[in-house]
């Protein structure tokens, strides 16, 4: 019964997981997604999602207060990826990830081509951060301007023109110069992000979105027998009047709905009914 269950599953996740539309985000414009993981693999990808998707963004505008704002993510950025085991951790999620993507090579339901794009993706993504010379961040670390603001950083205001002055000169630089120096040093970084949005994409393709109801701001949900809950995924209109709080674990997930009427009070928990959409994912 229990492996029935699992090729069921399988064949459930087939479906969505390599169709054109699912390989990236599935955000509805009307809709707002909050979303809770459940172990600290995905908790790590989701920070760096955030810290890469600011990065980028910033050297898109690439106005000088943008730019000082990339330079400081790049420096949060880099202490995150240094910690601990970090690279280590992410090759064996990529291991794992590629290991369930090379189940599906014989089944018929799944789109050949967009599994194979994502096989070499996983697999360059787990080369690349396996190999010896992979050194992520390396750039930055050893970059004196970088240093220089390292040294400032923590302190409120400790970048102003007067505490660091080779940094002000920088940030008055024409645009060009600043936006080449951003992204040379997010080079050797590359290679993270790409693992980390595989990952991403692949962890929120496993679930079909439904609909459920939360009775008085209250939702709680059992995992299926042999199913694996990595991130929960609530979605609701962008005009709602309340937020989700989502707690749990790999078994048993609760969501609380609670209202912010000003930011002056505490936020309480709904008495309302309400409606959501609701994606329990897991790869």
């Amino acid at each position: 019964m229990q492996g029935a269950q699992d090729a069921l599953r399988r064949t459930q996740m087939s479906e969505v997981l390599f169709s054109a539309e699912s390989m990236g985000v599935r955000v509805e414009a009307k809709n707002v997604f909050y979303e809770q993981p459940l172990n600290e693999r995905l908790r790590n990808c989701l920070r760096l999602e955030s810290l890469f998707g600011a990065i980028n963004e910033g050297i898109k505008l690439g106005r000088p207060h943008e730019t000082r704002d990339v330079v400081t993510r790049i420096l949060e950025l880099t202490d995150f990826i240094n910690r601990s085991d970090f690279r280590g951790e992410l090759v064996k999620e990529l291991e794992r990830a590629l290991a369930v993507c090379r189940g599906f090579l014989h089944n018929p339901g799944v789109d050949a081509r967009a599994l194979e794009e994502t096989l070499k993706s996983l697999e360059v993504s787990k080369e690349t951060l396996r190999g010896n010379c992979a050194q992520p961040g390396n750039v930055v670390k050893n970059d004196e301007l970088l240093n220089l603001v390292r040294q400032r950083i923590s302190i409120p205001g400790g970048t102003c023109s007067f505490d660091v002055p080779a940094f002000y000169h920088w940030l008055c630089s024409p645009q060009a110069r600043r936006t080449s120096d951003c992204e040379s040093w997010m080079l050797d970084l590359r290679g993270i992000e790409t693992a980390v949005q595989t990952i991403l994409n692949l962890t929120r393709a496993s679930s079909q979105q439904r609909s459920a109801t939360a009775h008085c701001g209250f939702y709680q949900e059992q995992a299926s027998s042999g199913a694996t809950l990595q991130l929960i995924r609530i979605g609701l209109p962008s005009a709602a009047k309340v937020y989700p709080e989502i707690s749990g674990g790999k078994h048993r997930f609760t969501v609380r709905f609670y209202e912010l009427t000003s930011t002056q009070s505490r936020p309480s928990q709904t008495e309302s009914d309400i409606s959501f959409q609701l994606e329990c994912c897991g790869i």
